[in-house]
């Protein structure tokens, strides 16, 4: 299972969006957890209602707090909306933020609110004490539990039915400025031993967990494409610069095609460590076009292909992948 985590913002939903009903992938091993900062529904709406025709399960938290909803008011607003639109979704997941503001009796609201479906709960941080956690894992339609493992102790961990258990982690290494991102870095190799321990892994793709709310035109574009190293068979992140790094110095389209550019000669080099998926077909023909999808498509597609590329590496898609494997 594999169990990316975003914050709901339209290039992440609209990513969702784009791999329902991909029919290349076993998507019944992936599972979008959304955790909302946007006051306004629409978009959210919109993409649990497409889920839901499609029949596929994503998570949405449903007690968020950041940005545009630590307003009372606004959250307020937000939960009537949306826990409405759950309540006409059977195949959305209602997951629970349990973190510093985490109770007993809230964790038993939340299982009333929503009887006879599966539900999931976030293990944030060591807020939930080990006496909660051995409740929880005795709540059958709790389906699973997405523990932060390095922020949450091991005994706490170990209560958890490991059939049941994600664990989730940020892998991606952030920088300050888009022109400090060099190379590549390594993302991860819990794929190479979770497997028995517990039943999947999740991260937050390459957007990294601090929640940053856009920002002017950029300086330097950067473009993010997870790949596995065959030799070490760990996954690792590489980076791919603009030449032009000088704000306003040259237009944003440009630096784009300059990024895109060096991602797509090394996906033709080394097919079998990025795989193919309907993110890189997009980029080639933008650049074989010189088009410019905005900085949000572009965060778009480097989300697709993120999600692609895991469930490549879980399903084992890649270890003897064909250059031209769709």
């Amino acid at each position: 299972m594999y169990v990316p985590y975003m914050y709901g913002r339209r290039s992440e939903l609209l990513a969702i969006r784009a791999l329902l009903g991909h029919a290349d992938r076993d998507m019944t091993q992936w599972l979008p957890v959304v955790e909302p900062v946007i006051a306004q529904v629409n978009d959210l709406a919109r993409c649990i209602s497409l889920c839901q025709e499609a029949g596929q399960s994503i998570g949405v938290i449903v007690n968020p707090y950041r940005h545009q909803l630590r307003d009372e008011d606004a959250l307020s607003a937000w939960q009537n909306e949306i826990w409405n639109k759950l309540n006409e979704a059977p195949a959305i997941v209602p997951t629970f933020l349990a973190d510093a503001r985490v109770t007993r009796s809230g964790l038993e609201a939340f299982l009333t609110r929503f009887p006879d479906r599966d539900l999931a709960v976030v293990v944030s941080d060591d807020h939930l004490s080990l006496g909660n956690a051995q409740w929880l894992s005795r709540q059958a339609h709790v389906r699973w539990f997405l523990v932060f493992t390095d922020h949450v102790g091991s005994q706490t961990i170990a209560a958890l039915p490991a059939p049941r258990t994600i664990w989730m982690k940020d892998c991606f290494i952030s920088q300050v400025r888009n022109a400090d991102y060099q190379g590549a870095d390594f993302f991860t190799d819990r794929h190479t031993f979770f497997r028995g321990r517990a039943a999947g892994i999740g991260d937050y793709l390459c957007l990294g967990r601090a929640f940053q709310d856009g920002g002017g035109p950029p300086g330097a574009v950067t473009i993010h494409a997870a790949y596995k190293d065959l030799a070490s068979q760990h996954v690792r992140i590489e980076h791919f610069v603009s030449d032009d790094q000088i704000q306003l110095q040259v237009d944003t389209a440009v630096k784009f095609l300059q990024a895109a550019g060096k991602l797509v000669n090394q996906v033709r080099r080394r097919p079998n460590e990025f795989g193919s998926n309907p993110a890189l077909n997009e980029f080639e023909r933008l650049v074989q076009e010189s088009l410019f999808p905005q900085l949000a498509g572009s965060k778009k597609l480097q989300i697709i292909h993120h999600m692609c590329l895991m469930m490549d590496v879980l399903q084992g898609r890649l270890s003897n992948a064909a250059p031209h494997a769709r």
